[in-house]
């Protein structure tokens, strides 16, 4: 259902099943809210059998789309039973009495009521409250026009009671003068957008300890709850100054976010380590330097610290390769690596555009009781991705780990969640939801990271 009847998609077809012209209906569509079924024509009768949920004021919206369609017809609303829900328009045969034989909808006539007798007050509040009233501007607005245009009654009173209310507290609460602005909020809010990702991508390449890194980021995030801006700007600056030096100040111990780590650690240690010991055997003096740097990623992987033991690892690798140490069995190591970093730049790229996008919604869902919403606003997108993110960033070590024989299967397993990740973006609820939002916040998840799950397909079956 279109947010006008011009906007409205209405499919038709004599072989494809009724939930799968919905889904196609709702996917072309302006707004999530659809309804299918079957139907038949009785002359200038057009009657709509529903076989999926209930939409309120269906009927006046279909009339008006055929109307406008040159096609005037009445339209009668049927449940799967057959029994009447709702109809609009004239009988063939009437004569402009329609009117007084339709029953009128007791929904239409609840919101007219509501709107007419609060709509003063909130325009009186609106104009005369001295504190932030765009939040209720905007959701009024927002009632109004799905109850007068969209028909959606029972969702314009919710709306204007959640309004009412908002009104009721605002009023209760104590006028206060308006906060001098701090230069501080407004560097931490560009500043800490900004720096999340970079932060995260450090730990990932084990050029900061993510153990006291993550520590001090929640207590960066902790100050600026507090509004204590200055201090958390300071922990900022700190971590990146530490970033740059390519490791913090004190080692400790540090625990993986990747589970994923440890298991390439164990398998390259386990490939590794033999052909070190023979090549000790062969010449001790002239492998000390890679026995040295063995000793060392083995301590850092007691110690957590997956991805610098692997850097260490890989080191010794190259030790051995230059010394000519492959005829001691060294094979070739992993052929994905390039591929790996291909689609991983893809993803990293959109991800960076989304989150943009996500972040900027938060701000506006944090302000709704519904529990979808807050779900929204505390986890963003992976809060209803179940683990899809953890297994695509294991494809994506995968790669990265795959000699020649293990290539083949960790791109057909790539491929894989790749298609099921695609799947996701096309048809989850949520992010239709976050992508057709009533709150002037310009989304485009589906495109944009649907876009670069296309172009990672793509980059996979090119390499």
């Amino acid at each position: 259902m279109g947010k006008k009847s011009d906007t409205t998609v209405f499919l038709l077809d004599r072989i494809k099943a009724p939930d799968l012209l919905g889904r196609n209906a709702k996917k072309a569509g302006e707004t999530p809210k659809v309804a299918f079924g079957t139907c038949n024509a009785d002359g200038n009768t057009l009657n709509l059998t529903l076989l999926s949920d209930e939409l309120g004021g269906l009927s006046k919206k279909t009339r008006a789309f055929l109307t406008l369609a040159k096609l005037p017809m009445k339209v009668c609303i049927l449940d799967a039973q057959g029994n009447l829900i709702e109809q609009d328009g004239e009988d063939a045969d009437a004569e402009g009495d329609t009117a007084e034989t339709q029953a009128p909808d007791p929904l239409q006539a609840k919101w007219e009521q509501l709107k007419s007798t609060v709509e003063p007050k909130i325009l009186q509040f609106l104009k005369t409250s001295t504190g932030d009233v765009s939040k209720i501007r905007a959701a009024w607005t927002y009632a109004v026009r799905i109850g007068d245009e969209e028909t959606d009654y029972a969702g314009a009173i919710k709306v204007a009671k959640r309004v009412i209310q908002s009104m009721t507290a605002a009023d209760q609460q104590p006028e206060e003068a308006p906060a001098p602005i701090d230069l501080n909020e407004k560097k931490w809010q560009i500043g800490s957008a900004k720096f999340e990702p970079v932060l995260k991508k450090a730990i990932e390449a084990g050029r900061i300890d993510g153990g006291k890194a993550n520590v001090a980021w929640v207590k960066a995030v902790a100050e600026a709850d507090a509004r204590n801006f200055e201090m958390a700007l300071k922990i900022i600056k700190a971590l990146s100054g530490q970033i740059q030096a390519g490791s913090t100040a004190e080692p400790e111990t540090r625990q993986t976010d990747a589970p994923a780590d440890k298991e390439k650690y164990e398998q390259e240690r386990a490939r590794i380590a033999p052909i070190l010991a023979t090549a000790l055997k062969r010449d001790a003096a002239q492998f000390a330097k890679p026995k040295k740097i063995y000793a060392q990623a083995v301590t850092r992987a007691e110690a957590g610290e997956y991805p610098i033991a692997l850097k260490a690892l890989a080191m010794i690798e190259q030790e051995l390769v230059s010394a000519g140490a492959t005829p001691a069995g060294l094979d070739p190591g992993p052929i994905g690596r390039e591929t790996a970093k291909r689609v991983r730049d893809i993803w990293d790229a959109a991800c960076t555009q989304a989150n943009g996008q996500i972040e900027s919604l938060r701000k506006e869902l944090a302000g709704f009781p519904d529990p979808n919403c807050q779900i929204l606003a505390d986890n963003g997108l992976t809060g209803f991705s179940d683990n899809l993110y953890t297994r695509l960033n294991a494809a994506f070590l995968g790669l990265d780990a795959a000699n020649e024989d293990k290539l083949p299967n960790a791109k057909a397993e790539a491929q894989s969640i790749f298609d099921e990740m695609g799947q996701f973006l096309n048809t989850n609820e949520a992010i239709q939801i976050m992508d057709g939002n009533d709150l002037n916040v310009s989304m485009t998840l589906a495109e944009t990271l649907g876009g670069a799950v296309e172009q990672m397909k793509q980059a996979l079956s090119t390499s």
